[in-house]
């Protein structure tokens, strides 16, 4: 694979921040959820599934999209944020409003916190006694971009065996889209770095996207698990969302990136893709100027890429200045052809990269030329 390229790891940081968020922080973004907590008693985001650029040009406040309540956070307190169903006749056994599911108890609804990423849910209906489980947490795994996924995992025991279904229903920020069992969601304004966030449920579930709330910025994402038989002892999985963000940091590549994401929640083979930016530190130039120019590659696909030869030719009416040129990689030149003792001015760079460039890592090299 002959590409060019730059270098700009990106290293996803966890972090459990004081509103009790599990985060995982990628290229000028975050991607959260919310793991224990009560909601606000202002009008700060509630944030479900979601990400937030960390800034934006001419934007006061941050951009938000996924499933994220922004604004009025308490009013939507008693809307219905999850229902649990009987899986063999559809009927209601528990409508679950967004501050219960938040942490606000009530004597029908008991809430306990049981690790940093867990909480219990406790509640009686139909003569039984159930315990749902909402677990929010990181998980490794180098065919994605930056190596992490986060992953919200509701789960139910109960203390007579049932058949159950959980539905979960969420307003959401941005764009909202479904790519067949994939919910894409990206944000609505004009940016020039916009990454993407793709949620998987998992196979067999059903997904909709309501759109009556577009005029609040809102539409309504509505999630229908598999129908599961509980166990009086071990907790049993209703529901998964994993959340995997776009890393790429360059719009030309968030696409391309966006549908190997889409293939690997697919189960389709694994496949690298390096996506190549190469950028001039200065325009406006006239002879005798340095340039500097940066070449950045990431890679968008969802296996490791090795071996990689990255040819770079110097651009006409400039001639390379010798010595400039840097990065990580094995550095050869060509030369033009000239009639020895003469030496010919470098015509071509390329670096030979021979460790593994993983899903979500990029290379950046630098040299200079001299306008001509």
């Amino acid at each position: 694979m002959r590409l060019l390229l730059t270098l700009l790891a990106i290293t996803p940081v966890l972090i459990f921040g004081q509103n009790k968020t599990v985060e995982i922080r990628h290229n000028g973004y975050t991607i959260s959820s919310v793991s224990l907590t009560g909601l606000s008693t202002d009008n700060s985001p509630v944030v479900i599934a979601g990400a937030v650029l960390d800034s934006v040009t001419a934007k006061k406040e941050p951009v938000r999209f996924g499933m994220i309540i922004r604004d009025n956070a308490k009013n939507y307190s008693k809307i219905i944020a999850a229902e649990i169903t009987d899986g063999q006749t559809g009927k209601s056994i528990r409508k679950i409003s967004l501050e219960e599911l938040f942490g606000k108890g009530n004597s029908q609804w008991k809430v306990s916190n049981t690790t940093g990423t867990a909480t219990m849910y406790e509640f009686t209906a139909t003569g039984n006694t159930f315990t749902l489980i909402r677990t929010v947490e990181p998980h490794a795994d180098r065919s994605i971009p930056s190596g992490k996924a986060l992953s919200i995992t509701y789960s139910i025991r109960s203390s007579i065996k049932s058949s159950l279904r959980l539905s979960l229903f969420s307003r959401s920020e941005g764009s909202a889209s479904v790519d067949g069992n994939i919910i894409r969601f990206a944000a609505l304004e004009k940016i020039p770095f916009t990454p993407q966030l793709f949620c998987s449920p998992g196979p067999n579930t059903k997904i909709t996207i309501d759109r009556q709330e577009k005029k609040n910025g809102l539409s309504v994402v509505a999630i229908t698990g598999t129908i599961v038989e509980t166990d009086v002892n071990s907790p049993q999985e209703l529901l998964k969302l994993t959340l995997i963000g776009t890393s790429v940091g360059f719009s030309s590549g968030i696409e391309k990136q966006a549908a190997h994401i889409i293939r690997y929640f697919s189960g389709k083979k694994a496949v690298p893709e390096m996506a190549v930016n190469t950028l001039p530190n200065r325009t406006g130039i006239h002879p005798g100027d340095t340039v500097t120019y940066t070449i950045t590659c990431h890679n968008i696909g969802s296996a490791p890429a090795a071996d990689i030869s990255i040819d770079n030719p110097v651009p006409g009416n400039t001639r390379y200045a010798e010595g400039s040129a840097s990065g990580i990689g094995q550095l050869s030149y060509s030369r033009e052809k000239v009639s020895l003792p003469k030496i010919g001015t470098v015509n071509n760079i390329r670096w030979k990269i021979s460790d593994p460039v993983y899903p979500g890592e990029e290379r950046s090299m630098k040299f200079n030329v001299i306008i001509q």
